[in-house]
């Protein structure tokens, strides 16, 4: 069986652990990649803190006529430098 990564590379960082039709839409679960260390979003740093994990519902393109609904986990994180 292939990676399905490998065919969907959707955003840099993360991947693909689920794709599902509810109803009319196409649900795409993205995870962050473990061995990638997130970064700051003010002053770009790799942090390896934690602060909180979210989760973000974001409307993308169509594909083949469906909507599509990307579910991300996204990790905020508690920066020294900032």
């Amino acid at each position: 069986m292939h990676d399905i990564n490998t065919f969907l590379p959707f955003w840099e960082g993360f991947s693909v652990t689920a794709i599902r039709p509810d109803g009319d839409d196409l649900l795409i679960d993205l995870i962050p990649q473990p061995t990638r260390l997130p970064t700051c979003s003010g002053c770009h740093q790799p942090s390896t803190t934690i602060h909180e994990y979210c989760q973000r519902s974001i409307r993308d393109l169509p594909i083949l006529g469906r909507t599509v609904r990307l579910n991300v986990e996204l990790r905020r994180v508690g920066c020294s430098t900032c």
